[in-house]
This record gives C-alpha cells, sequence and structure tokens, in this order.
C-alpha cells in the first residue's frame, strides 16, 4: 500500500544513524492501560530546535517486537496498516504542535504488548510504549452441590463463577470469621474465544451451622475486586442459601452500594 513511503523513510533512518540531539520525543514511561473494547490514545509528543513544515515530518508507527506497520504519516500522507485497517488515526491536525499520537480504536485482546512511535524532521527519535489490555469480571455467582438438605456434618462443594474478565483473576475465598481458606479450592480459568477469561473456583468444606463462606475474584490491573457470601443456615433440615455480590474498585470500596442476590 506505501512501500515508497516506507522506503524512503527506513534509508533515512540508516542514513542519519544516532539522532544530533535537535529533536525530542516523550512517551509514558508506565504501561498504557486500554478497556477491552473500547478506544485508546498511545501518547507521543515530540519538539525540535529547528523550523518545519508537514513536508518534512514522517512519523511511523509499529509494533516493538515484529516491526509490522501500524500507521504512516510522511509527505503529508496519512495511510493504516492492514492489519489495523480502520482502527487507528493520528491526530494530523496536532502533527505541526508535534503531537504523534496515535488513537487506537476499539482495542482487542491480541493488541496488547509494545507499539514504537518514530519521529524523523531532519534528525529521528523513536521510543517504545507499552500497551496493557483489562476487562472487568462480572460477578460471581454462587452454586452448592448438593444444594437441597444440607445439614451440619455434610461435605459440600461452593462453585464460584465468573467471567469476562482480563488479565487472569486472583481468586480467594474466606469463612465466616474473615479466615483466608484459599488452600482448599479448586480454580480454573479458560479464555474465550475473544481472549477474555471465564473463572470457576470450588471450594470443598464441612458445614458447620449458621456457616458462612465468601469468594472474591480480583482485578489487580484494574484495582476492582468483585465478591459473593453465602450464607447457610437451619437447624439440620433443608438449609436456606443466599449470596451478596459486592463489586468495588478497592481504593472506592465506601463508594459502592451492595447489591444481593438469590442462588437458585
Amino acid at each position: 500500500m506505501y512501500p515508497t513511503i516506507l522506503s524512503a523513510c527506513f534509508a533515512v533512518h540508516l542514513l542519519l544513524g544516532h539522532c544530533r540531539g535537535a529533536l525530542k520525543i516523550k512517551v509514558p514511561e508506565v504501561p498504557v492501560i486500554a478497556i477491552f473494547g473500547k478506544d485508546v490514545t498511545l501518547n507521543c509528543s515530540f519538539t525540535t530546535d529547528a523550523n518545519f513544515s508537514l513536508g518534512d515530518l514522517s512519523v511511523i508507527w509499529q509494533l516493538t517486537e515484529t516491526r509490522k506497520m501500524v500507521h504512516t504519516y510522511s509527505l503529508q500522507q496519512d495511510q493504516q496498516s492492514d492489519i489495523f485497517v480502520n482502527r487507528t488515526a493520528l491526530f494530523t491536525e496536532e502533527l505541526a504542535k508535534g503531537n504523534a499520537s496515535l488513537l487506537l480504536r476499539h482495542v482487542r485482546i491480541e493488541d496488547e504488548g509494545s507499539f514504537t512511535c518514530f519521529v524523523r524532521i531532519e534528525d529521528h527519535q523513536s521510543a517504545p510504549i507499552k500497551l496493557q489490555l483489562a476487562a472487568s469480571y462480572s460477578k460471581p455467582s454462587l452454586h452448592l452441590e448438593p444444594n437441597k438438605n444440607l445439614k451440619p456434618g455434610d461435605e459440600v462443594a461452593i462453585a464460584c463463577h465468573s467471567s469476562g474478565g482480563y488479565p487472569p483473576a486472583k481468586v480467594q475465598w474466606h469463612d465466616g470469621k474473615g479466615s483466608n481458606i484459599t488452600e482448599n479450592i479448586t480454580t480454573s480459568q479458560v479464555a474465550n474465544e475473544e481472549g477474555l477469561f471465564d473463572v470457576r473456583s470450588v471450594i470443598r468444606v464441612i458445614l458447620e451451622p449458621n456457616s458462612t463462606y465468601s469468594c472474591m475474584v480480583r482485578n489487580e490491573l484494574l484495582n476492582e475486586e468483585t465478591q459473593a457470601v453465602a450464607t447457610i443456615t437451619g437447624d439440620g433440615e433443608e438449609e436456606d442459601t443466599e449470596a451478596r455480590t459486592v463489586m468495588k474498585p478497592l481504593e472506592n470500596a465506601d463508594d459502592k452500594e451492595a447489591e444481593e442476590e438469590v442462588l437458585e
């Protein structure tokens, strides 16, 4: 689609060698976190001592590891790569002000990785940006097996299920006293066709009267947790079970209201 432009850019890149210092480029020092399915901007700005026109400017965005092209701007022509067609854009009206940022639309799990911003006027500079993907986990559902005619002393499996999150979750179980009982669990995390994880965690316990068990699913990248609580009551006959589910960012736990749902 644009071999002439790319050949010219790389030829200049090789001939110039090391940057002579007139051009400075700035990108985020920490990874950029993008929400699955949303748009994200990879910020890249530059300054130069020289006066320049847009005809002198070349901007190339590429995947750092494979060097596959993502988006290019050269000779005042703005072009997308085939592998990101209709999903990338530069802020062309801001290029003259030193804004070489890349807009990436509808981010996917496979977009996660490092992108390199390359800018050339007279000198050239490049810098990588790490992109991390994230998605919130659904409120967990809890299910007892068996779920009828329970009495103290019975062994029961409590299954906790949450879905649609990324990256893999951290799962913890607690009893009614707040003690961590995570050692007694079996947890599986399977990616669906979109790359998002479905989490299923099972704990086996010996029931005690009025016993309570909670399952917490944490997305550490988003600093979020979602939690379900099962309270089992009764006098040795059929048990009543309910779950209280709470979703909250860890930093703003007091700002979220608890939501309750009854287990089937």
